[in-house]
Order: C-alpha cells, then sequence, then structure tokens
C-alpha cells in the first residue's frame, strides 16, 4: 500500500487522521507519518505502512470480503 492509497481510502472512508488511527488503534502522528512516507524530524526517514495495517485497512474497507485465515494470524500477531 502507498501514501496515496492510504489517503485515498480514508477519504472514501470519510474519516479524518484521527478517527483512522482510532479505528486501528495506533497514534494520529502514525498516520501522518505513514501519509507522508517518511517520519518527521531531522533525520527523516521511510515510513513504510507495515502489513498489519494494510490488512486492518482492506478488512474495514470491504463488508463483503472477509479478511482471509493468513489475515486474522497476522493481525493476532501484532496484536500479542
Amino acid at each position: 500500500m502507498t501514501p496515496l492509497e492510504l489517503i485515498d481510502f480514508r477519504a472514501r472512508m470519510g474519516w479524518s487522521q484521527a478517527e483512522l488511527a482510532r479505528q486501528l488503534g495506533i497514534s494520529k502522528s502514525r498516520i501522518v507519518d505513514y501519509e507522508l512516507g517518511a517520519t518527521r524530524g531531522k533525520a527523516r526517514r521511510p515510513a513504510p505502512i507495515p502489513r498489519v495495517v494494510e490488512l486492518a485497512i482492506r478488512y474495514l474497507g470491504s463488508e463483503q470480503a472477509p479478511l482471509s485465515s493468513d489475515g486474522r494470524a497476522a493481525l493476532l500477531r501484532v496484536a500479542k
């Protein structure tokens, strides 16, 4: 998932950065980093969107497509 795809998803859902962060259980600043494609500050480093965030977004955005067993396992690993 690219930063533009993340921005597009959030726009289609009608969510603010804060609401997307709440839905994903992460900080708003992480959403900002993902949308910028880099961390902020003096040492700007790439901020790739983690696979688990991509899976969660796909799940949130698709009421018709259930999360695959691989996706559920990835989400459970991160939740622990």
